[in-house]
């Protein structure tokens, strides 16, 4: 499994993030390998599964333990299984080589990050409540002039709800920053920077974990992925 863990950090980072997770989710299915589709919220609660330190990302000894255990105990099976992850991780480096934006792909893998860190239930979405307190604590924070009222809370939730059903999913939350952040790298990463900031921030307020506990309770997990 080391093996297929090397394969699988595309970004040779040391560690798999929600990002490649869900690339190599699609992939698979795009080679035939599992059917139906993969999504966000799919995705969202695998990395939950395999995220044993809770820093929203796999490293390699919680890829190899989670699959040691949920693979076939079939040697012949598991190394069919095997081939095909590689297959995957194959088909991912190939499409991110010849991707005509690789700055693209840093971009999105950042901001998947920082949807990861304001996702605090891990249940692969945002709703416009979370994001509210979000952008009041940017203003409290004063690293943003003025106030955050519902009204402009609304017309965000509006311009990046894409299949319009009132809450952001990853895909969605990442696109939309991507195209409106700064597109030099060190302004994009100042507002990374400050994003992480508030996301932090909003953790350590009781009114914003006792909202992350109450979707917990509305919304319990439970998926399977490549097992």
């Amino acid at each position: 499994m080391n093996a297929v863990f090397a394969v699988f950090d595309l970004d040779k980072s040391g560690v798999i993030e929600s990002r490649e997770l869900l690339q190599l989710g699609k992939m698979r299915r795009q080679l035939g390998q599992k059917t139906g589709d993969w999504s966000d919220e799919q995705n969202a609660r695998l990395v939950k599964k395999m995220d044993v330190n809770r820093d929203g990302k796999t490293s390699d000894v919680e890829f190899s333990t989670h699959f040691e255990k949920s693979l076939t105990k079939d040697m012949k099976e598991f190394l069919v299984v095997i081939d095909q992850f590689m297959a995957v991780a194959k088909a991912c480096r190939a499409a991110k080589k010849n991707a005509p934006h690789k700055c693209k792909f840093e971009r999105l893998a950042k901001l998947d990050d920082v949807f990861a860190l304001l996702d605090l239930d891990g249940g692969g979405l945002l709703e416009s409540g979370e994001i509210l307190q979000l952008g009041k604590m940017r203003h409290n924070m004063k690293l943003k002039p003025g106030l955050w009222c519902e009204d402009q809370n609304s017309m965000l939730v509006h311009r990046m709800d894409k299949d319009n059903d009132g809450k952001i999913n990853g895909l969605e939350f990442s696109t939309h920053f991507e195209r409106v952040l700064p597109r030099d790298m060190k302004g994009f990463q100042k507002a990374i920077d400050q994003y992480m900031e508030v996301a932090q921030a909003c953790r350590e307020t009781d009114s914003y974990t006792i909202y992350s506990r109450i979707r917990a309770i509305k919304n319990p997990s439970g998926s399977k992925w490549m097992n």
